[in-house]
């Protein structure tokens, strides 16, 4: 630059500075913060420099990837797919790729685990041939199948209409299978196999439907895999879902067809949930080469990379908790000694009575609140009888959760007992079957009302599970009439127990009871329809025992008061479970009440005069339960009776639970017998003859007429006698018939 244009550039400058006096101040600003910035400036500018060579280093080993994977140059590009492609085309066809297995056998696990190989597609829950027949469920507008078979021409051509169906299946799955290797993918096609065991008549195998469909040199070959768990899991998941369709529903039953299963599928390998959950790399190497798939290189870093993503947790588990004890037995109600099922357990190589360590939840869910506490059960002690109480207890969890909220819908942990308490009382009391009820009486008494109540709900949960529903009623119905009024959360439970034994109008009930009566009863117009609507969900009368006959009498004939007594009235059998249906000696109680009359109930069982006493003391009613054998009541008795109710020993109809017999073991010296029915009712029979008033009636429970016109069960000899000396039926149906004099 010459002098002349420097001079002349710095009068500009100082012209600018002049006009403004910020600039012209700049150069001594900037010397006054000079000496603070400085260090400061450098230690920037040192970052800046590091920066730059982390970035050049970076730079430069992308630069050697990239020499090292140079692409090659097109021409050569384009012969190695021309030599990949005549390979292939010389390469026999891909299999197509089936894994069978029940229902909740550890699809989720499968499923991961196959995610970490490229190229790879899984049709999960195939399941073409499943009707929903008798599921109440029309055929939806996808279901091209479901939509044909419910024409009603398909009725007449049911053979040719299914033959259709598995051509169509065969052709379909051939086809998709075709177009996803044209695409470079491989797919796996997971079979949901159990609804071909659910029902009858089973559809098609898939497996064997591919292998003989389409068969030719340039059909795919078929290759396939079952896939299990341990199958007391795969049960109980299944049941909580809803995906049993077959009845009973039992584990033994599952069992069966579990093994028909395996049976029909004893050709191909098996491959375990607890293998992939404990060894998946292994796993899925044995996974490849049965269904001839070829895994990436770097496998094993796939595997670390998803097991270090993914969230921790345990694997798929029963829905609500799976109680396991402290030896690692399952706390479940369904019996682990069934022939099928150990059957079933050796051919998988499972211990029937332990689940393996991984099938253990261990993760809470919002559905369920923390109950640590309560899910540690106590060690069962060898040969005491065990409480059954795998699915109760989950429920008492929910109405006892510990919270710093209180709530009026959620009882305190701390005011109950404790879970493992609970258990060993339930399990104290049933190892004395002769005196269970004994036992319980004794050891409820002992307990705050809100405990007592606990464990009449846990005992009746107990028999509930054991199938044993007449005691489960009963125990319910002891039960209610001891929960406290604020406890509410005790009749929810007692509630569901209902429910799971069939009887909502009993729930309804139960739940509507502090409604009608109480301190908090609505009104009465409330009070009435609630009632009525109550009503509607009630057992219909027809599903009552003989006591509703003598009932229906009575109301078309009301007794006419005696002139020098009271009418008397005798039950000889008293109630032992208020079920519905049953619950004669309330009933008859009651009307007796109504009507001024004496009422006396007999049996033999003092367990059953104490619970009638305690009824007639919570009615107020002036009644009287005698403990003693029926026939000697009658004959010790030395006046008139207006009213008999016989109701005593039973029949063998081969149906009495163990705790019935013991009953009848520890009173009477044996289990039920006809023989010693028969006589007990006859001996009746003969006392009544005596001293039945003349216009009194005799309802016998029981009792009918069988296919050769002769009277059977109670009162096989007691009818013909009575009919003999001087009494006529006046009304027989409902199993009970009613007898008059003359």
């Amino acid at each position: 630059m010459s002098k002349t244009k420097r001079k002349s550039k710095d009068a500009a400058s100082k012209s600018r500075a002049a006009q403004n006096p910020i600039l012209s101040d700049l150069p001594q600003t900037y010397a006054q913060i000079a000496p603070q910035t400085a260090a400061a400036l450098a230690q920037s500018i040192e970052e800046a420099l590091t920066l730059l060579s982390g970035r050049t280093r970076h730079m430069e080993l992308q630069a050697d990837m990239l020499a090292a994977h140079q692409a090659a140059p097109l021409p050569s590009l384009l012969a190695r797919c021309e030599s990949l492609l005549e390979a292939q085309n010389g390469s026999p066809a891909a299999p197509l790729r089936l894994v069978h297995g029940f229902a909740c056998t550890g699809e989720a696990e499968f499923a991961a685990l196959l995610g970490l190989v490229p190229n790879l597609r899984l049709l999960p829950g195939l399941d073409p041939f499943h009707t929903f027949a008798g599921a109440g469920m029309a055929p939806q507008p996808s279901d091209i199948f479901g939509q044909v078979l419910a024409q009603p021409a398909a009725s007449q051509m049911q053979t040719d209409s299914r033959a259709m169906q598995e051509d169509a299946v065969s052709a379909a799955l051939h086809a998709l299978h075709a177009g996803h290797e044209r695409q470079g993918l491989h797919l796996i096609m997971r079979c949901y196999s159990q609804s071909r065991y659910d029902a009858a008549p089973a559809g098609p195998d898939l497996h064997r439907l591919l292998e003989s469909s389409l068969a030719g040199a340039e059909a795919p070959p078929v290759c396939g895999l079952v896939m299990v768990c341990h199958p007391l899991l795969s049960y109980l998941r299944a049941q909580a879902r809803g995906q049993l369709h077959f009845q009973p529903t039992s584990l033994e039953n599952y069992a069966m067809r579990y093994l028909a299963f395996l049976a029909d599928h004893a050709a191909l390998p098996i491959i375990t949930a607890e293998d992939i959950a404990d060894a998946p790399e292994r796993s899925l190497h044995w996974i490849a080469q049965h269904l001839h798939l070829t895994l990436p290189d770097d496998l094993a870093a796939r595997i670390e990379l998803a097991t270090a993503l993914a969230p921790q947790r345990s694997p798929e588990a029963v829905p609500g908790l799976l109680l396991v004890y402290g030896d690692g037995t399952p706390a479940t109600e369904e019996p682990l000694d069934s022939p099928a099922y150990l059957t079933l357990c050796d051919r998988l190589g499972y211990a029937p009575d332990k689940l393996p360590a991984t099938a253990h939840p261990s993760a809470q869910t919002d559905a369920m609140p923390p109950t640590a506490p309560r899910r540690a059960l106590p060690s069962h002690a060898s040969g005491n009888s065990r409480a059954r109480l795998s699915s109760f207890l989950p429920l008492l969890a929910r109405v006892t959760r510990d919270t710093a909220q209180p709530s009026p819908l959620l009882i305190p942990a701390a005011q109950l007992l404790d879970v493992s308490d609970l258990v060993r009382l339930v399990e104290t009391c049933l190892d004395r079957p002769e005196g269970f009820y004994e036992a319980l009486d004794q050891t409820s008494r002992q307990l705050p009302p809100q405990d007592s109540a606990l464990l009449f709900l846990s005992c009746a949960a107990h028999f509930a599970a054991k199938g044993e529903n007449i005691h489960a009623l009963g125990l319910l119905a002891e039960a209610t009439d001891t929960i406290p009024a604020d406890a509410r959360p005790l009749r929810l439970l007692a509630a569901d127990l209902y429910l799971r034994l069939r009887k909502p109008d009993m729930a309804l009930t139960l739940l509507s009871g502090d409604a009608l009566s109480g301190p908090l009863q609505m009104g009465a117009p409330q009070r009435q329809a609630l009632q009525a609507a109550i009503g509607n969900h009630a057992p219909a009368a027809v599903s009552e025992h003989g006591h509703a006959l003598l009932l229906s009498h009575l109301a078309a004939h009301p007794p006419v008061p005696a002139a020098d007594r009271p009418r008397v009235m005798i039950e000889i059998g008293t109630t032992r479970e208020r079920v519905p249906g049953q619950g004669s000696t309330e009933k008859l109680a009651r009307y007796c009440a109504e009507h001024g009359m004496e009422f006396i109930t007999v049996d033999m069982d003092p367990r059953n005069s104490a619970v009638a006493r305690r009824m007639f003391r919570r009615l107020g009613l002036p009644f009287r339960a005698a403990t003693a054998k029926g026939e000697d009541f009658l004959a010790a008795w030395q006046s008139q009776i207006d009213y008999v109710f016989l109701d005593a020993y039973d029949f063998d109809h081969g149906k009495h639970s163990e705790l019935r017999q013991s009953r009848y073991e520890s009173f009477l010296g044996s289990r039920i017998e006809d023989a010693q029915c028969h006589k007990m009712h006859l001996d009746c029979a003969v006392s009544l003859v005596e001293k039945l008033a003349p216009d009194g009636v005799i309802c016998f429970d029981d009792t009918w007429l069988d296919a050769d016109k002769a009277w059977t069960a109670k009162g096989k000899t007691a009818m013909p006698y009575l009919l003999a000396h001087g009494f006529r039926v006046l009304e027989a149906h409902n199993n009970a018939a009613l007898l008059l004099r003359g």
